[in-house]
This record gives C-alpha cells, sequence and structure tokens, in this order.
C-alpha cells in the first residue's frame, strides 16, 4: 500500500488480482482499478502524486516495474529485467 503524498485521503492497494486499486479512504470508495499482466506485489506514488510504479510477479517467475499516469489508468513505462535468481 502507498498513500499519494499530495493527497493525504489517497491510498492505492496491489493484489495478487493482478490489479490496484485506488482508493479513498475518508468516503471509503474505490476511485479506479488499473491491471496488470502479473500479480502486482509492490507500489509506490511518485513525489507529485501523478504517477505511480507497481512492482510485479510470482515466485520463480521474473518481474517488471510498470509506471502508471494516475489520472488515466495508462501504463507509460515497463521497466523488464528482474528476474528469478534461485539461492546457492
Amino acid at each position: 500500500m502507498a498513500f499519494d503524498p499530495q493527497k493525504p485521503n489517497i491510498l492505492a492497494s496491489c493484489s495478487g488480482d493482478k490489479t490496484i486499486k485506488i482508493w479513498d479512504i475518508e468516503s471509503g470508495a474505490c476511485q479506479s482499478t488499473l491491471r496488470g499482466d502479473k500479480q502486482v506485489k509492490c507500489v509506490a506514488f511518485s513525489p507529485d502524486g501523478d504517477m505511480l510504479a507497481a512492482g510485479d510477479g510470482g515466485y520463480m517467475e521474473a518481474g517488471n516495474v510498470r509506471l502508471y499516469d494516475v489520472q488515466t489508468g495508462e501504463v507509460k513505462s515497463t521497466l523488464a529485467g528482474h528476474r528469478y535468481v534461485p539461492s546457492l
């Protein structure tokens, strides 16, 4: 979970169902649902609150970081390269 630094009543949560939900914690309403293509493990807002970074992947599965435009839900960029490396 992460709070929007510019709007402290706005919270982003992530889930194994491949979604990110943007919540208004004062009303309890879900404002929007962003969709990924893998389990979303973590989220973080940019300092201005306009972008959201989301890390995805699963156990023994390569992951990505996707950058979302919070207003439109559009994926602006995908940073690939995380991969599973078994411990030795």
